[in-house]
């Protein structure tokens, strides 16, 4: 079976791609290719197939039709071209409103990015299927349907945020660009041949498009492994992971707090979000100590050396529905190392909703907990049986094996529905 994913980022450890590598776990290098729309390297330890449009490029097709947009990478690939900073991390494209998704979609036409040099590397790939990773710009929603319905392919589609349900800002272009995204994806949802969704709440929200091949994939975690006692520093916490979002008042709020019990204890916070996600830059905060950015592998042996790790999700109403329907990847790789977990968020998040129903760590959810929160509180926990707990769920969400073959069913169910109606 060959698998041709559609997705805004290549596959990075980092990213939300990194759910990926559940999905794909089974497959060859050889067997996957991706087209993506992001102007950063891809990592060819995942795949060897790679073709790269962006704005950049297809904008500049408008005025010169004779240079393909399109890039194509492979191991072998002497060029550099698609190492360029073609997007200023400050640039008004990254902001993600109604007017500047109008603009892409604008930019995007069909004709200046479907070339006869993608045609002919689809074609030489000869995927069996189209795999969505879903994104809030329409654009990439496109690419994704143009090409399954050219060739006639399967389309599988990975619903891993709520685009469609959550509300946007009522500004008039925002009204539009919405109005313009919900049409379009009823009309993918109803073409699709199967659907990924990344927990429950998200698999029952979307319930109404009637997907009948469709199942929650969790982003899955290592196998469960005991920390090492030896190397564990007692009294010690960690976050890992996006900053944004208003996570870092989150984190701000609760350093000040463990700092004003313990002047001696910080929050040592590793992320990958470029601009500190929220830190006003060379601001010290109380508490908090920034580690920089570290590679998965790193992170996850780096993480054990903590007694504490910090799951940190915005207190505010506004923020925390955006995530209502998502789970965060770092519960998988807290839980596969048996950590104590303090969740710290509203309870609209769906991940502090998961932490507490479960039983898997402490639970925060308002500034007011923060405030009041005592060394005593911390240490009198029932930790042992959070951890018991966290290993528990972990086998019955997380599990490596367990979602990866449910990603391949799904796979495999479209390709041969489809066949059916094509024969």
């Amino acid at each position: 079976m060959k698998v041709l994913i559609v997705s805004a980022l290549p596959y990075n450890l980092s990213s939300s791609t990194r759910a990926f590598r559940t999905y794909f776990h089974s497959f060859g290098k050889d067997d996957l290719a991706q087209i993506y729309t992001n102007p950063c390297a891809p990592d060819f330890s995942f795949c060897n197939n790679f073709y790269q449009i962006t704005d950049k490029r297809v904008f500049k097709n408008h005025f010169s039709r004779r240079k393909d947009p399109g890039l194509m990478l492979d191991p072998t690939c002497k060029c550099v071209a698609f190492r360029d900073k073609q997007v200023s991390k400050n640039s008004v494209l990254k902001k993600d409103i109604g007017l500047i998704h109008l603009i892409r979609l604008s930019i995007w036409k069909e004709k200046f990015w479907f070339t006869q040099k993608l045609i002919k590397w689809v074609n030489d790939f000869k995927p069996d299927c189209i795999f969505y990773h879903n994104s809030s710009s329409l654009f990439i929603s496109k690419i994704a349907f143009t090409i399954s319905d050219f060739f006639n392919l399967p389309l599988v589609v990975e619903i891993s945020d709520d685009y469609y349900f959550s509300k946007r800002i009522p500004l008039l272009f925002e009204t539009i660009y919405n109005k313009k995204y919900r049409n379009f994806f009823r009309a993918m949802l109803k073409r699709a041949d199967g659907c990924f969704f990344i927990s429950e709440k998200m698999k029952q929200k979307y319930a109404l498009f009637n997907i009948s091949n469709s199942d929650c994939i969790h982003i899955s975690g290592e196998r469960c492994v005991d920390s090492n006692p030896n190397i564990i520093k007692t009294g010690t916490f960690c976050y890992f992971g996006n900053t944004g979002l208003n996570r870092s008042k989150t984190l701000i709020k609760l350093a000040k707090k463990l700092s004003s019990i313990n002047e001696n204890v910080s929050i040592d916070i590793y992320s990958p979000v470029n601009g500190n996600g929220g830190f006003k830059n060379k601001k010290q905060y109380k508490g908090i100590k920034q580690c920089g950015f570290l590679e998965y592998e790193m992170l996850i042996s780096k993480i054990q050396e903590y007694e504490y790790i910090v799951i940190a999700e915005p207190l505010d109403c506004k923020y925390a529905k955006y995530i209502s329907l998502s789970l965060s990847t770092k519960i998988a790789d807290t839980m596969c190392l048996g950590k104590k977990i303090i969740c710290v968020g509203n309870d609209l998040s769906g991940t502090v909703e998961y932490i507490r129903d479960n039983k898997c760590g402490m639970v925060i959810s308002t500034a007011k907990e923060i405030n009041n929160l005592s060394l005593k509180q911390i240490n009198d926990f029932d930790w042992s049986d959070a951890v018991q707990n966290c290993r528990r769920m972990f086998e019955k969400d997380f599990s490596f094996d367990k979602n990866s073959n449910k990603s391949l069913e799904i796979l495999e169910k479209a390709i041969q529905n489809r066949g059916v109606q094509n024969g």
